[in-house]
């Protein structure tokens, strides 16, 4: 765990003077002070933000929190395209970049390699499909691996859980305790639910607030 809490620590230390070197360079005043990327130029550089992801948008400060301290990346274009849905493989690499062990992205199989990667920490199954859809649930899980949390006998008061083993409902749990996730009373969570790449931002982001 002291491994992870310095790699957390580490990444939110890269978010912090990202942050404020961006504010030095008085650009403009978008989110955290940035212009909007060009159509045309990577994103990933700390002076601007992705163009297609709005101010008033609720997960754009994770967004270019995530995209400053390295742990998502954008495309060539300049966008970040929080609505595309995220799949194993890149879910993979998002968390081994959280845990300080990025995977090896310049191979011709980089999908493969951060799977491999993730299965050799425990994080996924060895037998895992890279272009597998990342689902609500297995984000939870995957994630509750990686901070090796252990499963919480805490209610859940999720309505549509009743498919998911003892395991699985314990490392939801223990996500919900850590504020990971939230837990209203008599909604629905959603294990199936397909999830995007700006709600990858906002709970990778949880992560490194309650990690902080």
């Amino acid at each position: 765990m002291k491994r992870v809490l310095s790699a957390v620590l580490a990444a939110a230390t890269i978010i912090s003077t990202s942050s404020v070197a961006f504010a030095e360079d008085n650009v403009s005043k978008s989110v955290y002070g940035g212009p909007r990327c060009d159509k045309g130029v990577k994103l990933g550089n700390k002076h601007c933000v992705p163009f297609d992801v709005p101010d008033n948008s609720p997960v754009s400060s994770s967004i270019v929190h995530l995209v400053q301290a390295g742990l998502m990346v954008g495309y060539e274009d300049g966008s970040f395209r929080p609505d595309n849905p995220l799949n194993m493989a890149e879910a993979a690499t998002v968390l081994l970049r959280l845990l300080g062990m990025p995977p090896k992205e310049d191979t011709a199989d980089w999908a493969a390699a951060a799977i491999a990667d993730a299965a050799k920490l425990g994080l996924v199954p060895v037998d895992t499909q890279a272009d597998a859809p990342l689902t609500r649930l297995k984000v939870a899980i995957v994630l509750a691996k990686a901070l090796k949390l252990k499963p919480s006998t805490d209610a859940l008061p999720f309505t549509d859980l009743s498919g998911l083993s003892d395991e699985e409902k314990g490392l939801l749990a223990a996500l919900v305790k850590a504020g990971i996730f939230s837990a209203d009373a008599g909604k629905e969570f959603g294990p199936d639910t397909t999830i995007t790449r700006g709600e990858m931002a906002s709970i990778i982001e949880r992560v490194l607030a309650k990690y902080k």
